[in-house]
């Protein structure tokens, strides 16, 4: 692999139940010289409008290394792969604090909660709870 290697987050929308398309992308990463750092699955969730016809779909989030030539050329690939919905390749900037997408969306339900007058639990990792707010 090469020493100009970046950092990457690449997010995928599938069918709901089409896990295969996962392989396939992280064989893709791998032909162009990037390497796999993490796959984490994030589950099955329902679409705000249905896409190609489809009304829930599987999400994947994929930690990759690449050489910077080599985004392109797997960008590519990805919009001519026609099992993906949708996806989205984000380079992660050296340096700078890096939130993920689940603190984003705890911080999202803290304040929703917060204006319903309720109290929330946020622990570490794991999926915000909202409790009764004691006076």
């Amino acid at each position: 692999m090469m020493d100009n290697a970046r950092d990457y987050e690449l997010v995928l929308m599938l069918a709901a139940g089409n896990t295969g398309e996962v392989e396939k992308v992280e064989k893709a990463v791998k032909a162009h010289e990037g390497k796999v750092v993490k796959t984490t699955g994030w589950g099955e969730k329902e679409l705000a409008y249905p896409i190609k016809k489809l009304a829930k779909a599987s999400y994947f989030l994929i930690d990759i290394s690449l050489p910077g030539e080599a985004a392109a050329l797997l960008s590519r690939s990805l919009t001519l792969n026609e099992g993906l919905l949708r996806y989205l390749l984000v380079r992660k900037e050296m340096g700078s604090k890096v939130v993920s997408i689940r603190q984003v969306q705890d911080k999202k339900v803290e304040e929703e909660t917060k204006k319903m007058g309720k109290k929330i639990k946020v622990s570490k990792g794991k999926k915000a709870k909202v409790v009764k707010k004691s006076k």
